[in-house]
């Protein structure tokens, strides 16, 4: 029994306990929830994408693209751009949807590409610089940004990590691989295709994060995988790569999804049938037996693989040679590659992001597998541009496992893992600056690539044909006579590229008006290619080197016959009615010989001097100066003519 007197103590103590043990247990819940608070407020961080960083990544994807913007159109540009009358009339359009991108100047011609964004975008280009190439690299430079920022945006969404993100949005901002890509100005297909391609998965992906679909995201998801089939045929992938990532990361199917994809895919269907006649053609002519077939197929997935992660041997073109046998290097290499690819994809088994990544780097190139459907030249380093996206990403979560592993004890991984991905990111930085400059000119492009690959004859073709244009008469043959050492060297023969190599030949003959020599050689390509309206061309100009205007008018109208879209035929016609007096004619040759390609500056030169001849002397003149203006090298030729004109 307590006594009475020390009954308030006991009291008091009693209560001041329980005081304690109550504050102490709300002090604990307080702290427990500060730390819940602070673990959440971390965690929103992470998860947040600040749109500051995206425009700084936007900017850093723009910089090593910045001096293309005075570069020339080079290699296809020529014909794509410069000779293209569709894109400088939106009235055009019409054409565009329902025919093949080289439609336009061979209409007869068949084909695989089904591109009408691809023609959007030239004539936009037209419409910002007219035929300036400026306005067409900053159509290509913009989209390489955007793609980035949908890299960004879409490695978030896999991983939550936001570091992650912007790492592989950086790492493929800085992808030397990506030179070709957006570099070249006819390569616009590749960032064209991936914007689209991009943002209809990351609307996907956000579709399937919601237990009910969106519709305005489903409606996002159907436009944008329209438009990316529309700019080019590697969006065929896209319903196989959303079938994959629901399998692999939500471990569900989507049946009405597909659905949907499939009736956009009918509708593209139709339009490219009606455009091409045909779904897909046979393009590039070998016969290998089913094992070689079968290796080098599997030679070109380790080579695009290894090139992904590391981007050796960048090219603007690479001679096939087949793989034939599992003892050669090559299949070795092959092997080591494939092994390597299986055994990260094993060690990632685990996690679904991941899993997801790996598939689509294979998947993306699928139809670049296909060697005999992709042209002449089977290997591109801009058929990795949209599968660079999975490697990109791959790349910074490998590097996470290292932070988290503390290697061999001696670094913390943290700071080693951050270490690889700026070392990586500074490689990638100055390798990409030290390849772009070789999109610069046709001249630079040619030489380098050249001299990466010593047997490409199509680009020894393209430099005789350089030279041939600068004058340097001697220098083109030498080029050509090289080009037909290639052809016995090279495993596939197009008849076209040996045809062109003998026109090449007769025409360096013919502007040295060595005519018989000239004849000879164009005689040797009409035999390989028979309905070639280029050589037909050059036979006629031959004749009239010779005098002989009928049999000349004859090889010129079945030219023309052939292809009545090359500018050069008109103007070569144009030329035989003004030696023969028939000014009217020789004016409207001309001047259908400009409206397909208005730089030709011998055109307004013909006209002048019909006009000129006509007694129009004012609009004589007019066409002089129009000569000048589209043709500055034409200065001593129209100088000569005016002062003519001046006396008389």
């Amino acid at each position: 029994m307590i006594p009475a007197v020390c009954a308030p103590r006991f009291v008091l103590a009693l209560s001041y306990n329980s005081w304690f043990q109550t504050e102490s247990a709300l002090g604990r819940r307080t702290v427990s929830h500060l730390k819940k608070e602070q673990a959440r407020a971390r965690k929103d961080a992470r998860e947040r994408l600040e749109p500051w960083w995206l425009v700084v990544l936007a900017a850093v994807a723009v910089v090593p693209f910045i001096q293309t913007l005075h570069y020339d159109f080079v290699y296809d540009d020529d014909f794509q751009v410069l000779r293209n009358p569709w894109i400088r009339q939106w009235s055009n359009l019409g054409s565009i949807f329902t025919s093949s991108v080289w439609q336009f100047m061979d209409p007869g011609g068949a084909s695989n590409y089904y591109r009408p964004v691809h023609m959007i975008l030239h004539a936009l280009g037209y419409q910002i610089s007219g035929l300036q190439p400026w306005g067409f690299h900053a159509i290509s430079i913009l989209l390489h940004a955007l793609c980035a920022i949908w890299v960004a945006l879409i490695a978030f969404r896999l991983t939550r990590e936001k570091y992650i993100a912007l790492s592989a949005a950086l790492i493929f901002a800085l992808h030397p691989i990506h030179a070709e890509s957006i570099a070249w100005v006819a390569a616009v297909t590749d960032p064209s295709c991936a914007f689209f391609y991009l943002g209809a998965l990351y609307f996907y992906i956000r579709d399937g994060e919601q237990e009910s679909g969106s519709t305005t995201r489903v409606a996002l998801v159907m436009l944008l995988f329209f438009l990316a089939l529309l700019a080019k045929e590697l969006a065929f992938t896209f319903p196989v790569v959303v079938v994959f990532m629901d399998w692999v990361l939500h471990r569900r199917l989507r049946w009405s999804r597909y659905a949907q994809l499939a009736g956009v895919f009918s509708v593209y269907t139709v339009l490219r049938l009606a455009a091409l006649s045909r779904f897909m053609i046979r393009q590039t002519i070998f016969e290998l037996d089913p094992v070689s077939l079968v290796l080098s197929t599997l030679a070109f997935l380790a080579a695009y693989i290894s090139k992904l992660l590391v981007p050796h041997d960048v090219n603007a073109f690479h001679v096939f040679s087949p793989t034939r046998s599992i003892l050669s290097r090559e299949f070795l290499f092959t092997a080591l590659v494939l092994g390597a690819f299986a055994a990260g994809l094993w060690f990632f088994r685990k996690q679904r992001a991941p899993v997801f990544l790996f598939g689509f780097s294979i998947l993306t190139l699928v139809p670049v597998l296909n060697l005999q459907g992709v042209g002449e030249n089977v290997f591109a380093d801009r058929y990795l541009y949209l599968p660079s996206v999975g490697s990109s990403i791959l790349i910074p979560l490998a590097a996470r496992e290292i932070w988290k592993a503390h290697p061999l004890g001696l670094w913390q991984g943290r700071q080693l893992g951050a270490l690889l991905l700026t070392l990586l990111l500074v490689a990638y930085g100055a390798l990409l600056w030290s390849t772009v400059w070789m999109w610069r000119d046709d001249r630079t492009l040619y030489t380098a690539t050249l001299e990466r690959s010593p047997n490409a004859m199509l680009i020894a073709n393209n430099l005789g044909q350089y030279y041939q244009g600068q004058g340097d008469y001697e220098k083109a043959k030498q080029v050509f006579r090289g080009a037909l050492e290639m052809w016995d060297r090279s495993f596939i023969k197009v008849r076209r590229n040996l045809a062109s190599t003998y026109a090449g030949l007769g025409g360096a003959y013919l502007k040295q008006m060595k005519l018989q020599e000239a004849r000879d050689f164009f005689l040797r390509a009409q035999e390989l290619s028979v309905k070639d309206a280029v050589v037909m061309d050059n036979l006629g100009s031959v004749y009239i080197g010779l005098g002989d205007y009928k049999t000349a008018r004859e090889y010129y109208e079945k030219a023309l016959a052939l292809n009545p879209k090359l500018e050069r035929i008109h103007n070569n016609l144009a030329a035989l009615y003004l030696v023969e007096g028939d000014y009217d004619h020789a004016i409207s040759e001309a001047q259908t010989a400009l409206a397909i390609f208005p730089k030709l500056g011998e055109a307004h030169i013909i006209v002048a001097r019909a006009y000129a001849r006509k007694g129009m002397i004012e609009q004589a003149r007019l066409s002089y100066a129009r000569a000048l203006g589209v043709d500055p090298a034409k200065a001593p030729l129209v100088q000569s003519d005016l002062k003519k004109l001046e006396a008389h």
